[in-house]
C-alpha cells in the first residue's frame, strides 16, 4: 500500500499518480474510519473499514436513539460480512454548545449535566471516539473548552 513507505504509482479509470510514497512509514496500519448515512455507505464502512463517523444531527442517525439504531445496523452488516471480531470505532461527531435547552437532535447540547449525560449514554451504545465541535472566534472556542473540562468532566 502507499502507506508501506516504498514508492508506488496507480494508474486506473478514474485516477492516476506518479510513483509516490509517504515517509516516515506508519509504525502501525493507520485506521480507515467511514463516514455517510445511506445503507450503502454503512456497509462499506462495515465491510472495508475501521470505523464509522456518526454526525448524530445528520439522516438517519438523527439524535442518540436514530444513532443507536445505525450502529446495530452496522454490527449486523459486520456480522454478515464476517468482519464482527475485527476491531471497530463508532466515532460521534457533533456540536458542543452550552445552553440552558436541551436538544434532541444535538445531544451534546444544553446545560453541563445533560451533556455528561448524553456522553455516558454514547458510550453505553458503543461509541469509542468522539469529536465535539466548537464554532466561533478563538475566544469562544477556548471558552467553551474550559467550560467543558472544568464543568462536564468531572461528571464523566
Amino acid at each position: 500500500t502507499i502507506w508501506s513507505g516504498a514508492p508506488l504509482s496507480f494508474e486506473g479509470e478514474f485516477y492516476s499518480w506518479p510513483e509516490s510514497g509517504f515517509l516516515p512509514a506508519p509504525s502501525k496500519p493507520i485506521p480507515l474510519i467511514v463516514g455517510g448515512h445511506s445503507d450503502a455507505a454503512l456497509r462499506r464502512a462495515a465491510q472495508h473499514g475501521d470505523g464509522w463517523a456518526v454526525v448524530t444531527g445528520r439522516g438517519q442517525g438523527s439524535g442518540l436513539a436514530g444513532a443507536k439504531a445505525r450502529i446495530e445496523f452496522v454490527q449486523e452488516m459486520r456480522a454478515e460480512a464476517g468482519t464482527i471480531e475485527r476491531h471497530f470505532d463508532f466515532l460521534f461527531q457533533n456540536l458542543l454548545w452550552f445552553s440552558d435547552e436541551t436538544n434532541p437532535k444535538m445531544p451534546f447540547t444544553g446545560p453541563p449535566k445533560a451533556i455528561a449525560q448524553a456522553l455516558k449514554e454514547a458510550e453505553a451504545m458503543g461509541v469509542t471516539m468522539v469529536d465535539l465541535l466548537v464554532f466561533g472566534p478563538g475566544p469562544v472556542i477556548v471558552e467553551t473548552a474550559e467550560r467543558f473540562a472544568s464543568e462536564v468532566l468531572p461528571l464523566l
